[in-house]
């Protein structure tokens, strides 16, 4: 566990690279194949969680899916995601 100060604490690379595995760990791709938005599931649990440990809005997610991601997901979908599938990211 990092201290709150420690600068790795706040590196997003670092973070998406260990969300990786262990969503690899968890054998979440073979639960969920696609969504219907024709993007695999994993990518908007990595905006979400991307947009929880920034403390960013929505319309701030959007554009941090932009830049770290490489794919621009919209605030809606993204909503979309937050609302109606709050279980699926619990269960895991």
């Amino acid at each position: 566990m990092l201290c709150r100060w420690d600068v790795k604490a706040y590196d997003i690379g670092l973070l998406l690279a260990i969300l990786d595995y262990v969503l690899d760990l968890m054998g979440f791709d073979s639960r969920f194949e696609e969504c219907r938005f024709g993007r695999p599931a994993r990518l908007y649990l990595k905006a979400l969680v991307l947009k929880e440990v920034c403390k960013a809005s929505l319309r701030y997610a959007e554009s941090l899916s932009q830049t770290h991601l490489g794919v621009r997901i919209p605030k809606s979908t993204l909503h979309y995601w937050e609302v109606r599938h709050g279980d699926v990211v619990v269960g895991c």
